[in-house]
């Protein structure tokens, strides 16, 4: 798997933004498939993030809900709602 785009990407952005740090990984049904950190995940410290870092996210995740609650309900699927329900997202070119 060539990542050399997504990283330079993941470069670019965070230099223009000056996100300190982040953390992603690729997944696929079979696992995960790439994972890395960038930047630091404590400046003070000198600390890098890497693959394992754990985030505070806040209320970040309202961002991520609403696409997958609208995904959901347009889904015709007689199976109900919940925890273990499958969504489809459309992929989204970065």
């Amino acid at each position: 798997m060539d990542v050399s785009k997504l990283e330079s990407y993941v470069l670019d952005k965070t230099s223009k933004t000056g996100i300190p740090g982040l953390s992603i990984a690729l997944v696929s049904r079979e696992g995960v498939e790439y994972a890395r950190g960038f930047g630091y995940r404590d400046i003070e410290h000198g600390l890098r993030a890497t693959p394992r870092t754990s985030y505070g996210i806040g209320s970040v995740t309202k961002s991520f809900h609403g696409p997958c609650d609208h995904a959901a309900s347009r889904e015709r699927s007689p199976e109900p709602r919940g925890p273990d329900r499958q969504i489809h997202l459309p992929r989204v070119e970065a």
